[in-house]
């Protein structure tokens, strides 16, 4: 079984009067597997939802090799769209094998590979770095922008969109997610698992590195 509750978990005391949601993992998907989807593929479920995506739309997806944007990268493919993820040099090799029909370095000239592509028509940032979307908003006249990260962003274009989610999968997201792991249509990506004992470690890796997956604690 996984738990998830409602109100958050990264607190040091829980006092919630709403029980947690509990769901029973199937047997071909391990526990680790089953845990990534909290923070990390219903985090990528709900921006598929919220942005409507079709097999007409090509999304350009911010911090692809992570937590949430291993699950993003493979939802929107899943759903017909045209990728387009950023990634750093150490990571661009483990975003292709994601699925993305592009991959961008981030740490080199943005703009002179942005015009080497489709445009985008949508925008799912999961990390929500400031400059990094000031980059993409330059580069062109039309774009709906959602992120995950970040609260406020001002569209550089007129004819720009930008909205903040973090909305809710409910009961029958995490279903269709355990589902999907279930039957080899998402595959679920952990970096590292380390013991409680060294969660320092494990927030210091997670914040200074460039991710590949989720990292887990073990209790």
């Amino acid at each position: 079984m996984i738990g998830i509750q409602p109100n958050g978990a990264a607190k040091t005391i829980i006092n919630s009067q709403v029980p947690p949601l509990l769901f029973e993992v199937p047997q071909n998907v391990t526990l680790q597997a089953a845990t990534t989807l909290i923070g990390g593929g219903d985090a990528a479920l709900h921006a598929v939802q919220k942005s409507r995506i079709n097999k007409n739309d090509i999304v350009l997806v911010t911090g692809a090799s992570g937590g949430v944007g291993t699950y993003l990268v493979q939802l929107l493919k899943l759903a017909g769209a045209t990728v387009i993820a950023l990634a750093s040099s150490n990571n661009l090799a483990f975003v292709r094998m994601l699925g993305a029909d592009y991959v961008l370095n981030y740490q080199t000239d943005l703009r002179q590979q942005l015009g080497n592509v489709p445009q985008p028509n949508k925008v799912i940032d999961t990390v929500g770095q400031q400059d990094l979307l000031t980059v993409i908003s330059q580069q062109y006249e039309t774009l709906a922008i959602l992120s995950l990260s970040t609260q406020a962003f001002r569209p550089m274009k007129i004819n720009q969109h930008f909205e903040f989610s973090n909305g809710s999968v409910g009961i029958n997201g995490y279903q269709q997610l355990l589902a999907m792991l279930a039957n080899h249509q998402l595959c679920a990506h952990i970096q590292a698992e380390y013991n409680f004992a060294d969660i320092k470690k494990a927030h210091f890796d997670s914040k200074n590195g460039h991710s590949q997956g989720r990292i887990l604690l073990k209790f």
